[in-house]
């Protein structure tokens, strides 16, 4: 009996031990890589926002009326949406785009004349927009960045994380039976 007691406390210590310490690393893994990814495509779509701002105000004072043609193109290559609002007045966005995913504290921040970045969860989907003044033409440009992509490959990484604790959980749970099989014996 006295054998048997110790074997299960073994096989519960390394098994729990196992398990504490893979979630603890998985966690970690995750939490780190998590912010590292969306930390490098918010700074990649920032700086294609700027890019992108330049082009519409060029647009804005060479030929206005091809602004949406210049949205439209700006949204397939950059796969974002994109708003153009002057004097109050939401001028033009491209096919896919909505008002409702730019927020009246990031319109009344560009509005004032800065320039302005905000994650948010809209429908349970994590968006970045960027809101750029270009005060030359009374104009704010907003570029609205859908992070569906990032989000898969997030959901990939923890699966495989909670794959990998669990397996080490069990490479635990049978090294725990080994010792304890090897103490006993003794």
């Amino acid at each position: 009996m006295r054998r048997r007691s110790l074997r299960l406390r073994l096989l519960v210590t390394f098994g729990l031990g196992a398990f504490l310490l893979s979630s603890l690393v998985a966690t970690l893994t995750y939490v780190g890589v998590q912010r590292l990814l969306i930390n490098n495509q918010q700074q990649s779509d920032l700086g294609q926002s700027y890019v992108n701002a330049a082009l519409v105000r060029s647009t804005l004072y060479t030929s206005a009326p091809e602004i949406t043609d210049l949205l439209n193109s700006i949204q397939n290559a950059s796969l974002s949406n994109v708003l153009v609002r002057t004097h109050g007045e939401w001028l033009a966005r491209s096919t896919s785009a909505s008002t409702y995913d730019v927020s009246a504290t990031t319109i009344g921040i560009v509005n004032d004349g800065k320039a302005t970045e905000q994650t948010l969860r809209v429908n349970g989907r994590i968006i970045f927009v960027v809101g750029v003044p270009i005060p030359s033409a009374e104009t704010q440009f907003f570029e609205v960045f859908q992070l569906s992509n990032l989000e898969h490959t997030l959901r990939l990484l923890l699966m495989a994380l909670i794959f990998g604790a669990l397996a080490t959980s069990l490479l635990g749970l049978s090294g725990g039976l080994w010792v304890a099989r090897r103490t006993v014996r003794r």
